[in-house]
């Protein structure tokens, strides 16, 4: 039976009957508990968090209806179109904030309320969304873009919000990223009078060239956006791509990238000494894992060129030291000369 026609009829009915309050107040809480604006109401408010002065009034809105309502029985039937109102005002507050949180763009307005059941998953969002900011401002820009931004996991949804919508976001929307893809490619140094190694040397190419890249060679990638071409450097391949990419290569992904905004990030990479020297240039990779001591990084092509010909000319130096071979044309000397006599005389 509809609960309002219940009210109604106990409302009648007790304007005839005297006693049996207890009773009758029983009926009376029945009707309203059955009541669909007062179930619903109460949904409402068990079921979504309210945040800020607007969501608070709300909130409160609703629980001192429902609390007049059930200590005014007698007029609970007029009281009903006001908790439906109450009612309606949430659910489109609620529709609100919910289409704002899907929304892809940043936005100014405040979340006044969110389903209690979605707040965690809001909350792996916002952080992934912050992550993934942070990655791609390392990618495309470098750590100087994290410049003024911060992150805590204690911080309330409406902060983090705010947060995304306000430093994230612009900071992301800022970032020029440069299209093209770079590519090192492995090169003989000098000649007969100049020193003979190998060294590194950047280009750049645009996407339809590099696409060509990746049907032809045998590739491994390292980093998220790079690759290296596994026979140019198993087989010493020259005058091929060495390894190729595009923007920095990070030592995070998306949801990593956090840590970037806690501990230091190595962005120049220190010498290789001469112990390292003495192995052969290990992977793109592992030179930077090493060079950087197994520390957070965000390398630029150009600090990786530089390291990798750091290593690969310290390599072949260290060679021709231990073979006794002239640092310049790498010809065969005696003693603890450094160079032949074509070219110095300096000794140890």
């Amino acid at each position: 039976m509809d609960s309002r026609k219940v009210l109604s009829f106990l409302n009648m009915i007790r304007k005839e009957v005297t006693g049996h309050d207890d009773e009758f107040a029983e009926l009376y809480q029945r009707a309203l508990d059955e009541n669909d604006e007062i179930v619903h109401l109460k949904d409402l408010l068990n079921a979504y968090n309210y945040y800020r002065s607007s969501g608070n009034v709300l909130f409160e809105s609703g629980k001192r209806i429902l609390d007049d309502i059930y200590s005014h029985i007698d007029e609970a039937l007029d009281m009903i179109p006001e908790v439906k109102r109450i009612g309606e005002s949430i659910d489109n507050e609620a529709m609100i904030c919910e289409n704002l949180m899907k929304s892809p763009y940043p936005f100014d307005e405040e979340i006044s309320m969110l389903r209690k059941k979605d707040t965690f998953a809001y909350l792996k969002a916002l952080k992934l969304i912050a992550g993934t900011c942070v990655y791609l401002l390392c990618l495309y820009s470098g750590v100087s873009a994290l410049n003024g931004l911060a992150w805590s996991d204690l911080a309330g949804i409406q902060e983090m919000i705010y947060s995304i919508n306000h430093n994230y976001l612009p900071a992301l929307c800022e970032v020029k990223a440069d299209n093209r893809w770079w590519v090192i490619i492995k090169r003989r140094l000098g000649g007969g009078t100049l020193f003979g190694g190998d060294g590194f040397f950047l280009s750049y190419m645009d996407h339809s060239e590099i696409r060509t890249l990746f049907k032809i060679f045998r590739k491994e990638p390292f980093g998220t956006h790079a690759y290296l071409n596994l026979d140019a450097y198993e087989r010493g391949e020259l005058d091929v791509p060495f390894c190729w990419g595009k923007g920095n290569i990070v030592s995070c992904l998306p949801n990593t990238a956090l840590s970037f905004l806690q501990n230091s990030v190595v962005t120049r990479l220190r010498s290789p000494g001469v112990s390292e020297l003495k192995r052969k240039m290990p992977t793109p990779l592992q030179c930077i894992s090493e060079l950087s001591n197994n520390e957070s990084f965000c390398i630029s092509p150009d600090e990786l060129v530089l390291a990798m010909n750091r290593w690969q000319m310290g390599h072949e130096i260290e060679m021709r030291k231990d073979n006794h071979k002239c640092l310049f044309c790498g010809a065969n000397i005696s003693g603890k000369k450094l160079v032949c006599s074509v070219h110095f005389t300096t000794e140890l």
